[in-house]
C-alpha cells in the first residue's frame, strides 16, 4: 500500500556558477549557497589572483581563474554575471552560446548596440536572461508600484523635500546589500525558479534595454543643455 502522506522528492537543485567575487559577486555567492534552497553554487571565477578561491573555501564551490572554464563545465545549469560592467555583455553572450541560463548584474549593456547584442544571443540560444534590478523586488518599492498601476494615487507626481534638523541623529544602513538584503536574494530566487519552471524572467533583457535608453538620453541631455527623446538615442 502505498504511503500518502510520504512527501514527494525535491526537485534537484539549479546547478550555478559565479563570474565576479568582488563585493557584489560575494554577496550572490552567499546568497546562491546558503539562501535559496533551489540552487546549488558549483563553482567561481575570477581572473583576480587569490578572489576566487577565497569566496569558494567558505562557500563550497570550486575556484577558477578562467571564465572559460566555468562555461564549459557540463555541470553548470546557470551563471550569475557580477564582474566589472565593461565586461557583461561578452559574458552574457558567452553563456549563451554555452547554452546557459544567465542572470547579469545591471548594466547588462553600456550601448544600445550591446544590448541587443546580448538579447539576441539569449533569444537565439533558447536560454532565459534576468538583469538585476534588486529594487523590483523590495517589497515596499513592489507595494507602491501595484498602488500606482492600479491607479490608486491618481496622476504621479514629482516632489524632492529635503530636511535637516541636527537635532533627528540616528545610526543607518550604509551598504545597499544590507538595505536589500531581501530583494536582491529575491530576484536571485526568482531567477533560479524561472531556470526550474521554464518561465519568462520577471526582469528581461528588453527591460535593461529599456533603462539603458533613457540613462543615455539624459546623458545627452545633460551635454547638450536640452531635452533629448528616446528616439534620438535609439537613431545614434
Amino acid at each position: 500500500m502505498t504511503d500518502m502522506t510520504a512527501s514527494s522528492p525535491r526537485p534537484s537543485p539549479v546547478r550555478v556558477g559565479l563570474i565576479g567575487a568582488g563585493r557584489m559577486g560575494s554577496f550572490h555567492g552567499e546568497t546562491l549557497a546558503r539562501r535559496i534552497p533551489d540552487a546549488q553554487l558549483i563553482v567561481v571565477a575570477d581572473p583576480a589572483p587569490g578572489a576566487a578561491e577565497r569566496l569558494a573555501s567558505v562557500l563550497g564551490a570550486r575556484a577558477t581563474t578562467d571564465t572559460t572554464d566555468l562555461l564549459d563545465d557540463s555541470e553548470v545549469d546557470a551563471v550569475v554575471i557580477a564582474s566589472a560592467a565593461a565586461f557583461h555583455t561578452d559574458l552574457v553572450v558567452g553563456a549563451a552560446a554555452a547554452g546557459k541560463a544567465v542572470f547579469c548584474e545591471k548594466p547588462m549593456a553600456l550601448t544600445l548596440a550591446d544590448a541587443d547584442r546580448a538579447i539576441e544571443a539569449a533569444r537565439s540560444a533558447g536560454v532565459p536572461l534576468q538583469v538585476g534590478f534588486n529594487r523590483r523586488f523590495a517589497p515596499d518599492f513592489r507595494a507602491a508600484r501595484d498602488v500606482v498601476a492600479a491607479g490608486g494615487v491618481g496622476t504621479p507626481q514629482l516632489m524632492r523635500s529635503i530636511t535637516r534638523d541636527r537635532g533627528i541623529v540616528t545610526d543607518t544602513v550604509r551598504r545597499d546589500a544590507d538595505l536589500f538584503r531581501d530583494a536582491y536574494t529575491g530576484e536571485l530566487a526568482a531567477f533560479v525558479e524561472a531556470v526550474r519552471t521554464g518561465a519568462t524572467p520577471q526582469v528581461t533583457g528588453e527591460d535593461a534595454r529599456g533603462a539603458l535608453a533613457i540613462a543615455l538620453a539624459c546623458i545627452a541631455s545633460v551635454k547638450t543643455g536640452r531635452p533629448v527623446h528616446i528616439d534620438e538615442v535609439e537613431k545614434q
